[in-house]
């Protein structure tokens, strides 16, 4: 069956150990579930016979004694009606003994009890008929022969009944006890044999894991050692197929990996080494399958490459060694050439400082002249400042005369309608006579004085209008003034502007001689510098050619493709 379980698949192999974990723990709740049932049927029947036996036989009991206590109370009783209730509750109690003794008699099987049950069905009869004539002498008030047969009669009665009652109550005891402690033995077997059979059942699931555990470790961990042993660059790895499942096909796809990334590499490797010894002609003779693809096609391109460069490196050694004579020639006439630009340069450098003098001469006038400029604007704006103060004080002494006009012709009405007065005056003292004699001359002076402030008032102010007409004249020249001064300011401005702009471009213009003389002497010192190099690459080109016969003989030596 090992066997059987080994060569399954690794999915089938899982289903099989959880199928069989499941069956011995179903196996194991099921056992602990049939001993719970048998527990609790005997528990059961335990308690229909000993238990409801003897709460029938409890009920039995007390009101068997309850009649005897009925019966003494009519003994004791004299009125018809309470007799007659004594009497009906006496056979209430009789009935409820009589079911309970029925009930009891159902519920007793073993031979003991039936013996106590012969005793009571016996005697029951016996004991109710001696009652009854008990209760009979009570009810006709005869007290004192129901008393004494009671007593001589219906006491032994009672007594056999309660003896048997009591064996039959201390039988059940005995019987539950004896049931309890039968229950409380099988409690503890039923306990003893759940943790067998689940010890049993995690012995077996714990052996059969361990056994399926190997399964997947052994394969596992041969193929974890053969990685360790690739990852460490060793690829004479053997792995042995221990089972026919997954795992076992996925040992065969590693170990035919491992096979075939160890041809890839022994290929690669001599190749590189026919590369090395400086034979470019070789190819590989293995086809290289999926990603490993890319290996085969880097190494045909770096051999192609090195092939391509190896002949691009042979024609430019041959296209240097010409290019060196060339060279030579030409650092030869360039040495020439340069000693002539050096006299030119010189030359050139003696004009730049000439013009360059000139340039910083105009640019300090120019710098005068924006001063001055500076000097005249400053002026101009005072000037300007003045006249506007001037057309200010014109127009606070025109608004001044414009405040006169107006007092003046206040001065006007009052001078009228003084005039009015001294002519009113004038006619009350017509109409009085010669009482108003004086009065009128008064009045004809103040008329007169009145005409006279009036003229006087009327040409000052013609004066005043006069003055208002020359004020109004003389701001109209002032304001074009003030214009003609500002455009005279801003000409200035723009003077003075254009003359700092002079300066600062003949200052520009300065250094940019001056640059421009360092420039030159810089020229020179290169023009210098080449005729040196010149000569230095002469040397430097026949150096160059030999160096090239060289590397086509190093060239020479490799095997390279047409």
């Amino acid at each position: 069956m090992l066997n059987k379980i080994k060569n399954m698949k690794v999915e089938k192999k899982l289903r099989y150990c959880f199928a069989l974990v499941v069956a011995i723990a179903s196996i194991s709740g099921i056992l602990g579930l049939i001993f719970l049932l048998l527990h609790d049927i005997q528990y059961s029947n335990a308690l229909v016979s000993n238990g409801f036996s003897q709460g029938e036989i409890g009920i039995f009991s007390t009101y068997l004694n309850k009649e005897p206590a009925i019966i003494r109370e009519m003994i004791l009783l004299e009125d018809e009606a309470d007799l007659q209730e004594s009497a009906d509750e006496l056979a209430q109690t009789q009935e409820i003994t009589n079911a309970a003794v029925v009930t009891m008699v159902q519920h007793c099987n073993t031979a003991e009890e039936k013996e106590y049950v012969k005793i009571i069905e016996e005697t029951l009869p016996e004991y109710r008929s001696i009652f009854a004539e008990v209760q009979e002498l009570a009810m006709q008030n005869k007290n004192d022969e129901a008393r004494d047969m009671l007593i001589s009669q219906g006491k032994p009665a009672l007594k056999q009944l309660t003896n048997a009652v009591e064996g039959l109550i201390d039988l059940n005891v005995k019987m539950g006890n004896e049931v309890s402690s039968s229950l409380g033995i099988q409690t503890y077997i039923i306990l003893a044999v759940i943790v067998l059979v689940a010890l049993l059942a995690v012995l077996v699931a714990t052996k059969f894991s361990k056994f399926v555990a190997k399964l997947f470790s052994e394969p596992i961990t041969h193929v974890k050692e053969a990685s360790a042993k690739l990852a460490q660059g060793n690829l004479d790895i053997e792995i042995e197929k221990m089972y026919p499942d997954e795992i076992g096909e996925m040992t065969d796809s590693f170990r035919e990996a491992t096979d075939s990334l160890k041809l890839y590499i022994n290929e690669l490797s001599r190749c590189l080494n026919e590369a090395a010894t400086g034979n470019f002609t070789i190819t590989s003779d293995i086809e290289f399958k999926g990603d490993f693809k890319a290996l085969s096609d880097a190494l045909e391109t770096i051999i192609s490459s090195l092939n391509g460069t190896l002949k691009n490196i042979n024609e430019a050694a041959e296209q240097v060694a010409l290019g060196a004579g060339q060279m030579a020639e030409s650092a030869q006439a360039l040495a020439e050439g340069a000693t002539d630009q050096a006299g030119s340069v010189e030359e050139l450098t003696a004009t730049i400082q000439n013009i360059t003098e000139a340039v910083v001469h105009s640019s300090e006038k120019a710098k005068h002249s924006y001063k001055d400029a500076e000097g005249f604007e400053k002026a101009a704006e005072k000037s300007n400042e003045d006249i506007k103060l001037l057309n200010t004080a014109m127009g606070r002494i025109n608004d001044t005369s414009k405040q006169i006009a107006n007092i003046i012709a206040e001065i006007e009405d009052i001078a009228s309608q003084t005039n009015l007065l001294s002519l009113n005056a004038s006619i009350e003292a017509a109409r009085a006579g010669e009482a108003g004699k004086g009065f009128a001359v008064v009045a004809d002076q103040i008329g007169k004085l009145a005409s006279d402030s009036a003229n006087s008032a009327i040409n000052t102010k013609k004066l005043i209008e006069n003055s208002i007409v020359e004020i109004e004249h003389g701001n109209e020249i002032t304001a074009k003034t003030t214009a003609a001064i500002e455009a005279v300011i801003e000409g200035i401005k723009m003077l003075a502007s254009s003359t700092k702009e002079i300066s600062e471009l003949s200052d520009e213009q300065a250094d940019a001689m001056k640059q421009l003389e360092m420039g030159v002497e810089q020229i020179s010192e290169v023009i210098q510098n080449n005729s040196a190099a010149a000569q230095e690459t002469s040397a430097t080109s026949e150096e160059l050619s030999a160096q090239s016969d060289n590397l086509e003989g190093l060239v020479g030596q490799f095997k390279l493709k047409a």
